[in-house]
């Protein structure tokens, strides 16, 4: 599926294959202007401008990896816990298993946010060489 429609650039709102970083609503895209700047709307009335857009989408990926690492660590301490207070368990080292793949993929996805870099587009972001013209 593709994110952006084909004939994204000739008027009105087109349907994208998106979702809204803020409800996880359907995202329509519309061009305005001269400059034929995008915007991006959900049905709620979430509306955002591209560099926000993709800003919003970066955060949206961070907190979802933070999620996960925190799911997969607190699983683990569940299962640890339970080793330590159900020592009678028919299966405990299934769930010792469990414990110590739960913490690998933590590990894993820590490092994934360790070596990302986000994309950066807002002007304040940028040093004075990067600013676009009539900026500076």
């Amino acid at each position: 599926m593709l994110a952006l429609p084909l004939n994204w650039d000739d008027g009105g709102e087109k349907l994208t294959g998106l979702n809204c970083p803020n409800c996880s609503g359907a995202i329509q895209m519309r061009v305005e202007g001269r400059r034929r700047s995008a915007f991006f709307e959900c049905r709620i009335g979430h509306t955002y401008a591209l560099v926000d857009f993709l800003a919003a989408k970066e955060e949206t990926v961070e907190s979802s990896l933070w999620r996960a690492i925190y799911a997969l660590e607190e699983l683990a301490d569940l299962l640890d816990d339970l080793d330590r207070v159900s020592p009678d368990d028919p299966r405990p080292q299934d769930r010792r298993d469990r414990a110590a793949s739960a913490r690998r993929h933590a590990a894993t996805i820590r490092t994934v946010l360790e070596e990302e870099q986000p994309l950066s587009l807002h002007t304040d972001d940028m040093t004075p060489k990067e600013q676009p013209r009539g900026t500076r």
